[in-house]
């Protein structure tokens, strides 16, 4: 019987910063459209360019966007949530993220180490779909390679960029809508860009370099 494949979970994470010192938002949509989104509060104020980027506030204990107060949750809490979320699933489980390889993967893995929460062992690899689309959609046929600018490529209309949630769906949309067009299935976005968790832990852990991704190889007439 064949072995079957990892189940395929688009997310995302909003950080205070590139340096991703705080997390502050956490969401996930599986291949079925269940959705995970979980708010944290960073128990204390924003830096101004947060406030404009994500369109959310701290303000006395609480977090806001739009005038609407945000249910939120302790840093561990809510890592505690979402990778009790990814061990209901009750299957292997790869993450996708977008340009993931670089910021996502490393900062979720960083937090989870450091507040000592136990990463799923049903959680094996992350995926990123950015080398992807780099390496199979080239200029003048697309600007650039953002999340923005796969969204226009494929005429997927962004309800609200830089909301973990929202961004999550689109990366969803993004693939399935690659797949169509292509008369496949989006594992084959995936499958020359994963990585395994442990990388992550290593990298993180004992400071062990991350190994470049290895380029297929063509096959060669015999």
């Amino acid at each position: 019987m064949a072995e079957s494949r990892a189940l395929h979970i688009y997310a995302d994470i909003e950080t205070n910063s590139f340096k991703g010192n705080k997390l502050l938002q956490i969401a996930a949509i599986t291949e079925k459209d269940e959705i995970f989104n979980i708010y944290i509060n960073p128990m204390e104020p924003l830096l101004l360019s947060t406030i404009n980027l994500l369109k959310i506030h701290y303000h006395k204990g609480h977090l806001y966007k739009g005038g609407r107060r945000l249910q939120s949750f302790p840093i561990k809490e809510a890592l505690t949530h979402f990778c009790k979320w990814i061990e209901r699933q009750q299957c292997p489980v790869t993450l996708i993220f977008h340009n993931g390889f670089n910021f996502d993967c490393k900062h979720l893995i960083r937090h989870l180490i450091k507040f000592d929460i136990k990463i799923p062992l049903n959680l094996i690899t992350f995926g990123d779909t950015l080398p992807f689309f780099r390496n199979n959609i080239k200029p003048p046929e697309i600007e650039n390679h953002t999340l923005k600018g796969l969204a226009d490529h494929f005429k997927i209309k962004q309800d609200q960029a830089h909301c973990a949630l929202s961004d999550t769906r689109t990366l969803k949309q993004i693939c399935e809508t690659y797949a169509e067009t292509k008369g496949g299935d989006v594992s084959v976005i995936f499958k020359e860009s994963t990585r395994p968790i442990q990388e992550y832990i290593n990298q993180q852990v004992f400071q062990i370099p991350i190994p470049k991704l290895k380029k297929s190889k063509k096959p060669t007439a015999e």
